[in-house]
């Protein structure tokens, strides 16, 4: 199956890729740290802690800092001139190889790794490419062949 997406390159600049850039690193790093700390530093304060973990309600909080992150990075990709092949399979790629490093990352730091934590990183990379494609269609930055698709 193939899908024909074709971006408009002509509108970017180096400076929007460095700002694009910026804020992905950031976003990154906070994740990271955010992923890195220990349950009982993060969930400090919050009454319904326990509940909220054991009915695995942190699964949300995977879903959206991955589509965050699969979005920025597509969003990145696209304004430093990336091919069509490349902003696809890089943002599906880098960030859910991420989530597994990240999971088993983890585990020296005295959290669990955990299989369908990762299932929900996948999730929300899927997700955060999907909503890239959306907001690039809705502000017009396809060429004309951007719906098409070959079965």
């Amino acid at each position: 199956m193939n899908v024909i997406v074709s971006f408009n390159h002509q509108n970017r600049t180096s400076n929007t890729a460095f700002l694009v850039g910026v804020a992905l690193g950031l976003y990154w790093f906070v994740m990271f740290v955010m992923t890195h700390l220990p349950p009982e530093m993060l969930l400090r304060g919050i009454s319904s802690a326990d509940e909220l973990m054991a009915d695995g309600g942190d699964k949300f909080f995977h879903f959206a800092a991955y589509a965050g992150l699969s979005f920025l990075f597509a969003c990145w990709q696209w304004t430093r001139g990336a091919s069509d092949r490349r902003v696809i399979s890089l943002s599906l790629i880098v960030p859910g190889l991420y989530a597994v490093l990240d999971e088993l990352l983890q585990i020296p730091v005295r959290r669990m790794a955990d299989i369908m934590d990762c299932c929900a990183d996948w999730g929300g990379v899927l997700a955060g490419f999907a909503c890239f494609l959306l907001a690039k269609t809705l502000v017009g930055q396809f060429g004309g062949d951007a719906s098409s698709a070959e079965v």
